[in-house]
């Protein structure tokens, strides 16, 4: 072969690979392009991951379609809401708190929520009462932007073998080891959430009567807890920096991990993550003393919402909270983002979720004991094989509860008792016997940098900076001490050299 016949040989080989190469990216760009992207943004640790390939599967067998779900997440309401006001942001969907989608809504950022335009079989089952809360609180619009995912209380756990029964009774005031116990003395963590901890402080404050002769005695807990003028404020702080001399610390995600390993002995938490802790907590092969009941337990932990005598009935006050998907308007793949929030409504998905997290699903209760569908099948079998359900004769449903005041669910001839998890008022506090003692928390407004300001001044204290003083003090000393041994040094060093005159330098030459 010549010279000149090997030059066209290889020219025509790199225009081949050069070709060839770029039909293969356009195949392969059409193909990525064949299959959808959803991008969700949710709080981290709030979903079992199969549910995610579950429902790319799911969308597939529904319609069609390969999708891929772009999954993120964030540890605070305020850093999702900074990424969705972007005006370039690409989620298409995200799970906020009630107040947070309160705000997105009024700054005009979430789309409406139509769910008329598709066959959404499973919206249906999300639980009414929570439906009728937010209308009465928020308006009717509401429910319009937003289908509940989550929901729960805010309230304190803690360690049954450390807490007494006094100490209970103290309700809030746990917080402040009213009931003076030496073993709660810095064990005490409170949750860095000014929200969470100014519902905890004005229930407090209710409590202990010092708001009785104010105004604000004559508020429900609802308006009380959503009040944030400046004389509220103020007694809040002052009873805050009290606090601090009682508490361990603020935490945001390990006071589970520090309860379970006994490094705290009380948190202000949320609900959800009070049960998952509980049932970490438990111990086969160990029981422990209950101080506050004398029963012996295999769960380290418990927790409760303190409660307040309302009409000669005592009764849970606080925070009760719903976190939901809405949709933003920046979004692109808007069929998607309400076939996921459809899917998240399936019975079966909802109880793995709450399997994998420990947080209360939307799910209608009622829909779970009564429904005989597949998936309401396979959810039940999903408690079953968690061990939270179990089967149940009638000898023993006669033996057990003998009022009847039990939660029966029979599934081809075979009986189940149901009534340690739904009738758990820890997992499912009573909405009606609740009203207006548990409320919820909207957007604090103009108010809101007054709040974070007292927040901070509480985090940081009111007493004189010693500590870091100190700090200065002694690296001021560090580096003046280290330019004198430098100068010390450089000194000596000119001293030890020879030193030569005029007169020996002729001689040497």
């Amino acid at each position: 072969m010549n010279k000149k016949a090997i030059k066209i040989l290889i020219v025509s080989v790199i225009i081949a690979v050069i070709v060839g190469g770029t039909i293969a990216g356009i195949v392969v760009v059409n193909l990525d392009r064949k299959k959808e992207k959803l991008v969700v943004y949710n709080w981290a640790d709030y979903i079992d991951p199969a549910n995610i390939t579950l429902f790319e599967e799911y969308y597939k067998q529904k319609t069609g379609k390969e999708i891929e779900v772009v999954y993120s997440t964030f540890d605070t309401n305020e850093t999702m809401m900074t990424e969705v006001t972007k005006g370039d942001s690409q989620i298409d969907l995200v799970c906020p708190s009630e107040y947070s989608i309160q705000k997105l809504k009024e700054k005009n950022l979430l789309q409406p929520l139509d769910m008329s335009d598709g066959d959404y079989e499973f919206i249906s089952n999300v639980y009414p009462a929570i439906r009728d809360r937010v209308e009465s609180i928020f308006g009717a619009e509401m429910n319009g932007y937003f289908v509940p995912y989550m929901w729960g209380t805010l309230g304190i756990m803690y360690n049954v073998e450390k807490v007494r029964k006094e100490d209970l009774e103290a309700g809030w005031g746990i917080l402040w080891n009213k009931a003076n116990n030496p073993e709660l003395e810095g064990k005490i963590l409170v949750k860095d959430s000014v929200r969470d901890v100014y519902a905890a402080t004005v229930c407090y404050l209710k409590e202990e009567g010092k708001l009785d002769g104010t105004p604000y005695a004559a508020l429900s807990i609802e308006q009380l807890i959503n009040t944030v003028d400046n004389t509220l404020l103020k007694m809040c702080e002052t009873v805050l920096l009290e606090q601090r001399k009682h508490i361990k610390g603020y935490e945001v995600d390990f006071g589970k991990d520090d309860m379970i390993n006994k490094i705290a002995y009380v948190d202000l938490a949320w609900s959800g993550d009070a049960m998952y802790a509980i049932e970490e907590s438990y111990n086969p092969d160990k029981t422990f003393k209950n101080l506050a009941t004398g029963e012996e337990t295999n769960y380290l932990l418990d927790y409760f919402v303190p409660t307040i005598e309302i009409d000669g009935e005592e009764k849970e006050f606080g925070n009760v909270w719903f976190d939901g998907w809405a949709i933003p308007k920046t979004a692109q793949n808007v069929p998607a983002a309400k076939e996921f929030i459809n899917f998240m409504c399936r019975p079966d998905v909802a109880m793995r979720n709450m399997m994998e997290i420990g947080y209360t699903c939307s799910f209608d209760p009622d829909k779970y004991i009564a429904g005989e569908d597949e998936f309401t099948i396979e959810a039940v079998n999903c408690l079953l094989e968690n061990e939270y359900i179990w089967e149940i004769s009638d000898d023993e449903i006669a033996e057990n509860y003998p009022d009847g005041d039990c939660i029966i669910k029979e599934i081809d001839g075979v009986k189940y008792d149901l009534t340690e998890f739904f009738g758990d008022h820890r997992r499912y506090p009573d909405f009606k016997k609740s009203e207006g003692t548990l409320g919820v928390m909207q957007d604090f407004g103009a108010q809101n940098d007054a709040v974070v300001s007292m927040w901070e001044r509480v985090k940081g204290g009111d007493e004189f900076p010693w500590k870091l003083i100190v700090a200065i003090v002694a690296c001021v000393a560090i580096v003046a001490g280290a330019f004198g041994l430098c100068f010390l040094a450089r000194h000596v060093k000119s001293k030890r050299q020879p030193h030569i005159d005029a007169d020996s330098e002729q001689q040497t030459a």
